[in-house]
């Protein structure tokens, strides 16, 4: 009977681990999409900043 608790337990406590890690893996799933997102954005301002710069310069 001791035996069955204990097994039940460790099962309970597999399955919130393995809950937790999902949910952490969703976690870390949407942080890299996001930060991606950030970096495309941030990247895309920068390089049309560049080439109005490069225009402006080239007018003169």
């Amino acid at each position: 009977k001791k035996k069955d608790i204990e097994e039940s337990i460790i099962d309970i406590l597999m399955l919130i681990s393995s809950e937790l890690l999902m949910d952490l893996n969703l976690f870390y799933i949407h942080l890299v999409i996001f930060l991606q997102y950030i970096f495309i954005e941030f990247y895309n301002k920068n390089i049309s900043y560049y080439y109005i710069k490069q225009r402006e310069i080239y007018r003169y």
